[in-house]
């Protein structure tokens, strides 16, 4: 029996659907498969709900959602945590011609235009709310929710079983500090402890997200070009306990986004966990470095600064969550590359290193179908070049322009720490009994 042999870096969403369409596609063979699974709290695959939506300005990446919406609603294996809610979507002027191009995407695939909201409508939807003049809602009746921790656990352990079943695979929970290369090839994975598994005769595929970029600094081998590096790109995610009555009357409910400032996702359990996520997204480029780091902010006067506007946000276009318990802050890093389109590419110095990254906070939906390209790219089958190595001259139809950063870390902490509110919330926050919970709606 022939072998093929896999090192995977990374365990989130394109870690694992590599994995998995790896071992589908080498089913008659071992796969020999490695994956390195090191979990950290800032990794966007760690989360309890993401959106599955179709509607892009561009049309290849619509018809690309189209087909992993279709895999979410037939496939077992995915099906059992997908919930068709549909979606309410606020857009601000600035945002409109998105919209429109949208409706032209769709006019071109036989679809309807999307359907515009009154406030009437939109009370019956979602309650009644305190809405500003000036947005244009839209009902996306197509759109869903998937109860992401459950997805990934379980996509996991179907991982891990593939590995008992196959000769010679196994997951291991252990951070790859650095490559070592040599002679045009990646010949080794540093563990901690100067641990190390040989890589000489192994496909090694760097699938670890925001962290793609510092462990290639680490590793002394050249970034991707600047337009398609998965540059580590923050946001703020803001855990919400809802009451018995909230619960009731939320649970079933859409989703609500309010391009390019916020989101809300109802409950996808019966636990009356909800998220607030703000769409404000930053770098953190520490010293002088030219590279974005993934960090921990949840406890920064940013976070702060961030929660308290997504209070004020919510009591205006959500009242019916007033009284709502904010339990949380998380601190959430994706890697962003300038068009949003992920990279699956060799690596053009080393024949058996593999970049598969840039997820831009939009790919979660693809999980159960971009493993696909991975292979084909593996295979050395010819993948649609935006998902390439070098750069595409056109960077029109970005997927997601809102998702990429707007500031750095460092410049947008200095503020946030001079704001009287976040002081306030700080001396409040230390003077009182603590609660189980940071502010409430």
């Amino acid at each position: 029996m022939s072998t093929k042999k896999h090192i995977v870096i990374g365990c989130g969403v394109c870690g694992l659907t590599t994995a998995l369409h790896l071992f589908r596609a080498h089913s008659s063979i071992s796969t020999n498969m490695t994956l390195l699974s090191h979990h950290q709290p800032q990794e966007p695959s760690d989360d309890i709900s993401k959106i599955i939506r179709i509607d892009y300005p561009n049309l290849r990446r619509m018809k690309e959602a189209a087909y992993a919406k279709e895999v979410w609603e037939t496939d077992q294996c995915f099906r059992q945590f997908y919930q068709p809610v549909g979606r309410v979507v606020a857009y601000g002027e600035e945002d409109v011609e998105t919209l429109y191009r949208i409706d032209g995407a769709r006019l071109q695939l036989g679809m309807q235009k999307r359907e515009r909201l009154d406030h009437q409508t939109i009370a019956k939807i979602i309650g009644p709310a305190n809405l500003p003049p000036g947005l244009t809602f839209v009902w996306n009746d197509d759109d869903s929710l998937v109860e992401w921790k459950g997805c990934m656990q379980a996509m996991q352990d179907l991982v891990k079983r593939h590995c008992e079943e196959d000769d010679g695979s196994k997951m291991l929970e252990l951070q790859a500090l650095k490559l070592l290369h040599e002679g045009g090839r990646v010949c080794a994975v540093v563990l901690p402890n100067e641990e190390q598994i040989q890589a000489t005769d192994a496909e090694v595929i760097v699938a670890a997200g925001p962290w793609i970029t510092e462990l290639l600094e680490k590793s002394g081998i050249a970034q991707p070009p600047a337009s398609r590096s998965p540059v580590a790109t923050g946001l703020f995610a803001f855990t919400l306990q809802l009451n018995e009555e909230q619960t009731l009357f939320f649970k079933g409910k859409p989703a609500f986004s309010h391009i390019g400032y916020a989101e809300f996702l109802p409950p996808t359990k019966s636990d009356g966990i909800a998220k607030i996520t703000c769409i404000s997204p930053f770098t953190n480029t520490e010293s002088s470095s030219s590279l974005s780091y993934p960090r921990d902010f949840s406890g920064s006067s940013l976070a702060i600064d961030t929660m308290l506007k997504m209070k004020r946000w919510a009591q205006k276009f959500l009242p019916g969550l007033g009284g709502a318990k904010i339990i949380s802050i998380r601190s959430y890093w994706d890697g962003m590359t300038q068009t949003q389109t992920p990279l699956i590419s060799r690596h053009p110095q080393y024949r058996n290193l593999s970049i598969v990254g840039g997820g831009s906070y939009n790919r979660a939906k693809d999980l159960p179908v971009l493993g696909e390209e991975v292979v084909k790219m593996l295979a050395d089958e010819p993948l649609h070049p935006s998902y390439g190595w070098h750069p595409s001259d056109d960077l029109s139809n970005q997927d997601q322009p809102r998702l990429l950063a707007r500031g750095d870390f460092g410049d947008l902490e200095r503020e946030a720490e001079k704001n009287p509110e976040v002081q306030a919330w700080r001396l409040k926050r230390a003077s009182r009994i603590e609660h189980d919970y940071l502010e409430e709606i």
